[in-house]
């Protein structure tokens, strides 16, 4: 008898740690999404450029010679926010402000993810300017 109930008693304990562990598992897959899919576009755009000036240089060369100018740069994502193609839309008269814009693009990714229906082409001006 006391074996019948050791047996069921360590069943039970087996059954609720994988309740538990399905419901640890279930929350994770809900909350997963939330942080894109709640979020405005406008917020998005504000995040991906936040996180594009965080990790811009301005190039020393360029410093040096006191070159200023502002460079639009297109790029295309996917969904997770990983860069697949970048390419100038506007250079700012300088190749190296122009050249560190691109390895900005690269090094940056992944950027935050956009929000569903977004436009994964982005077009958004990077600036230089000696204070």
């Amino acid at each position: 008898m006391r074996k019948q109930q050791a047996q069921a008693s360590r069943a039970t304990n087996q059954a609720a740690a994988q309740v538990r562990q399905s419901d640890r598992n279930a929350a994770r897959q809900n909350n997963a999404g939330m942080g894109t899919g709640a979020q405005s576009p406008a917020r998005w755009q504000s995040r991906l450029m936040t996180h594009l000036e965080r990790r811009k240089r301005y190039p020393s060369g360029a410093r040096g010679r006191r070159e200023q100018g502002t460079v639009q740069i297109r790029f295309t994502i996917d969904e997770r926010g990983n860069v697949l193609s970048a390419s100038l839309a506007r250079s700012s008269g300088f190749p190296e402000l122009d050249a560190e814009v691109l390895s900005l693009v690269r090094r940056a990714s992944p950027v935050p993810a956009p929000p569903p229906g977004v436009n994964r082409t982005i077009i958004a001006p990077v600036e230089f300017s000696i204070k």
